[in-house]
This record gives structure tokens, C-alpha cells and sequence, in this order.
């Protein structure tokens, strides 16, 4: 489902409350999603400083504006035209440091807030839970329902997080709505901030002529599509995207709720059980606390 690569600068450090990153060198290397990415971030809601630094030079930065989102939200990459019909280009959201962002630093040398990633982080973390909730029929939190009901003053929206679209009608200034939201609202609004996430990613459908080769020696191609980008962000929003639509790739545990990579989508209403949890063999204590349950009301 995904194609996606992004550049990683070479230097990555914390100064106060901002993450700085060094680009006067270039980049570093180029990387792409891989196991644990996904996980790690969502986990950096509530993770120190360090941590964070320590995840942003393994995979990279979100290359935040001063809109508090991924620059990448506004590239400035259509054409408009000017009142004399001469085709001009509208100025594209640039990464805090950049000449013009009204922050002096060396050029080369970017920040973004360490505080709008746990943001990002804890959104997220929301969704997967809502999810989770919805798929296993328990209890959703109120703290996890406001964060991903766009009713709620906790809904990270900041600058045109749509896209432009504005949010459908009633929607906003409506908090009494979120205590009652039902199941169907809950997985809406998840579903919202996936797409939101998306678009602030740049992702884009990317299409490819593969070449497939038979044990025969026969050969011949397909056209393969995927989605993807050229950011981290991007990588993140498909990632999540697959985790709101149940897509392969990507399960929750029932025991612990994490987040895990899973190569077989597991059943509706099936248990299943991230690794961890099967060494602390979870599955067989709810398997007999299951059975014990059904033993008691046969009784």
C-alpha cells in the first residue's frame, strides 16, 4: 500500500523546547517505513525530550511551519493566475528557521515544537484506541473521545488542517455532543482525522509498471499503486490510514491495546495478541478466565 522515502538531517538535537535539526552538511540518508515506526511515534505522547530526539534521528522530522503542521500542507506547488494573466506561484509554508519565517538562525539550521509532536503523538494514539474500543466493545475514554471529535476544544486543528474544507455543519461549538457521540460518530471522526492527516502529508497515489518473472522463466509486468510521499509525515498518515481502515499490515492487542505489526489481519471480534503479550502468555489467562466465566452462569 505504501510508497514512501524521506531525507533524515544528519544532526538532530534538543534546545529547550524546540527540536533543532542541522542541514548545513545535507542530509544524512534516506529511509523508509519499517517496523516499529508507526508504534514508536504514537508512544512519544507522553514520552521525555529525549526520547523524542532520539526517534526524530532514526526517522527523521516533521518539518513543522509556523502553523503547527508539517509544511508540506501548503507546498505552493499549483499555479495561480495574477490580475495581468501572467501565471505566478503562491508562497508555500516553509520549515520554522527558514529565511522569511521570521525566526533568525544559521541558514540550514530548522525547530519545530517538541510540544505540537506529543500533539500529533497523542492524537493519534486516540485514534488507535477509539478503534480498538469500537472493534473489542470496550469502554472509550472521555479523554480519547475528545481527543478525535472535532467538537472538542482539544481537537488539534491548528491553521487549514483540512485542506481548506471547512468541517461539516453543527460540528464545531458542540462539546455536549461528545460524551453521548455514538459508535458510528466515533469511527467518523476517526476517520476525519486520518484524512486530515493525509492531506497534511502531501500523500499522493503513486502508480508503477513491475515486472513479474514465472519459475518458467515467463515474464510479464503489471501496473502496481501505492501511497505515499516524500516526508515522514506523509509515512505516518498511511500508516494510519491502514490502522482506521482495518487494512492489513497492523493490529491491536486485546490484552494491552498497543499497536503492532500483524502480517494477517486477524478476524472480526477475534482476540489476538501482540508478541509481548504471548510470552506473558496473556492468551491463555483470558482463555481461562473466559472459561470460567461461562462456567458460571451455566451454574
Amino acid at each position: 500500500m505504501e510508497g514512501t522515502v524521506w531525507p533524515v538531517p544528519g544532526r538532530v538535537e534538543c534546545d529547550g523546547d524546540r527540536l533543532v535539526y542541522d542541514t548545513r552538511d545535507g542530509f544524512e540518508r534516506w529511509v523508509d517505513s519499517g517496523p516499529g515506526l508507526l508504534e514508536n511515534f504514537l508512544a512519544l505522547g507522553d514520552a521525555s525530550d529525549d526520547d523524542i530526539v532520539r526517534f526524530a534521528q532514526r526517522w527523521g522530522v516533521l518539518h513543522l511551519c509556523e502553523h503547527e503542521l508539517p509544511a508540506s500542507h501548503n507546498p505552493g506547488v499549483f499555479p495561480v493566475w495574477t490580475v495581468d494573466d501572467s501565471p505566478g506561484w503562491p508562497s508555500r509554508c516553509q520549515w520554522l528557521g527558514e529565511a522569511g519565517s521570521g525566526h533568525i538562525r544559521p541558514i540550514g539550521v530548522y525547530w519545530e515544537s517538541i510540544a505540537t509532536w506529543r500533539k500529533f503523538a497523542r492524537q493519534g494514539m486516540a485514534v488507535v484506541r477509539v478503534i480498538a474500543g469500537v472493534e473489542s466493545g470496550s469502554l472509550i475514554t472521555p479523554e480519547d473521545r475528545a481527543l478525535v471529535s472535532p467538537r472538542s476544544a482539544h481537537f488539534h486543528r491548528a491553521g487549514p488542517y483540512f485542506g481548506g474544507q471547512s468541517l461539516p455543519a453543527g460540528i464545531e461549538g458542540n462539546p455536549a455532543g461528545i460524551a453521548t457521540a455514538s459508535t458510528r460518530t466515533l469511527v467518523a471522526d476517526a476517520g476525519i482525522i486520518a484524512e486530515g492527516w493525509v492531506r497534511l502529508g502531501g500523500v499522493r497515489l503513486n502508480c508503477e509498471v513491475t515486472n513479474r518473472i514465472y519459475d518458467d522463466g515467463h515474464g510479464d509486468f503489471e501496473l502496481a499503486a501505492s501511497l505515499g510521499g516524500r516526508s515522514l509525515f506523509a509515512a505516518l498518515a498511511v500508516q494510519l490510514l491502514t490502522v482506521v481502515t482495518r487494512s492489513d499490515g497492523f493490529a491491536i492487542c486485546s490484552a494491552c491495546g498497543s499497536l503492532y505489526g500483524r502480517q494477517i489481519k486477524p478476524k472480526r471480534g477475534q482476540r489476538n495478541y501482540c508478541p509481548p503479550c504471548q510470552v506473558a502468555k496473556k492468551p491463555q489467562r483470558d482463555a481461562e478466565a473466559q472459561r470460567r466465566r461461562r462456567q458460571a452462569i451455566q451454574n
